[in-house]
């Protein structure tokens, strides 16, 4: 069978990214701009758009549609709720529609990664399998007996919302102690940003962001662990307990055979990556660990932009993952 070729997006608040994916799962001319989120709506619509016709240009293969993944609620081809682009009830396909030609296909970032750990990455030959996306926020993808699980109101996979610490700290869900409000990034950068003014201007925190609050991020928090900043540890070391236990939930309730790991913050995380593995193994039920794997991606950052195109394709070929 010859190779189709779709245009495959990840859509973020901070940074918006498209390549023409082949069915065999290449990526060709990749591009990325960061997302003029703060401009509203119709800003970012036209970044869309100018991607898509700067992908058209360089390439000499017909397209056969466009797959677009969103941090949000999607419904249809509505945006219901995307809180980084602070987008409600946006209906986006209506609006790219006239200008791309094409058919377009949108759902959730998270499940489109999923897609493209089933078809290309490390869910390949599992049928059940739970991706969990650690980045600015957390989300979940679920694979269950070879069909992507999007549940009654398409929100099945919002792990990052389960509460770990009763009580904790506040989410931008408006709820207390959730996963996310722990072990994402912004929330690790958050705390990073409270401890600023107590630290010592000797310590790894304070010299790597200069003292200024606006330059951390959780990568750089991650990087004052590894140096030993006491601080930094404590922080980091809450959101690896929280994220156990997220995930002992995650795996008491669904029973995957896979549990996959990726994300932008996934890099931060690996070096704690074997007492995840060991709290893991400890805390959750043992017959739900018997056959259990703790993975990490393998579509070196590009299952968003791989399971867009995926989408596209089932979608055509009318085979739903």
């Amino acid at each position: 069978m010859d190779n189709l070729w779709a245009i495959g997006i990840d859509l973020g608040g901070t940074k918006i990214e498209g390549a023409l994916v082949g069915s065999d799962g290449s990526l060709q001319h990749q591009i990325s701009y960061p997302t003029k989120a703060a401009s509203g709506a119709e800003a970012v619509i036209q970044q869309i758009l100018s991607l898509i016709s700067e992908i058209k240009q360089k390439s000499t293969e017909p397209i056969c549609g466009v797959g677009i993944g969103i941090a949000g609620q999607i419904e249809g081809q509505v945006v219901r709720f995307a809180p980084n682009l602070n987008w409600h009830d946006i209906p986006l396909v209506e609006k790219l529609a006239p200008f791309v030609k094409a058919p377009i296909y949108l759902d959730n970032d998270v499940q489109m990664t999923t897609r493209g750990e089933k078809k290309f990455g490390a869910g390949q030959d599992c049928s059940n399998f739970i991706c969990l996306n650690l980045g600015t926020g957390i989300g979940g993808g679920i694979v269950m007996n070879d069909s992507l699980v999007a549940g009654s109101s398409h929100t099945a996979g919002e792990f990052g919302h389960l509460t770990v610490l009763l009580n904790g700290p506040l989410c931008t869900c408006g709820n207390r102690g959730c996963l996310e409000a722990l072990s994402s990034g912004w929330a690790i950068a958050k705390r990073a940003r409270e401890e600023l003014l107590d630290l010592s201007k000797d310590s790894p925190l304070f010299k790597l962001s200069q003292g200024q609050k606006e330059n951390i991020s959780a990568a750089l928090v991650f990087q004052a662990a590894a140096q030993k900043d006491p601080r930094a540890l404590i922080i980091v070391q809450n959101a690896v307990d929280a994220l156990i236990a997220g995930l002992v939930s995650i795996i008491n309730g669904w029973n995957p055979q896979r549990i996959i790991l990726g994300g932008g913050l996934l890099k931060g995380y690996l070096q704690f990556l074997p007492e995840i593995k060991k709290g893991i193994y400890q805390r959750a039920l043992p017959a739900a660990c018997t056959a259990l794997e703790v993975l990490t991606s393998t579509c070196q950052g590009n299952a968003s932009l791989l399971g867009a195109a995926v989408l596209v394709f089932e979608s055509i070929g009318d085979k739903k993952c």
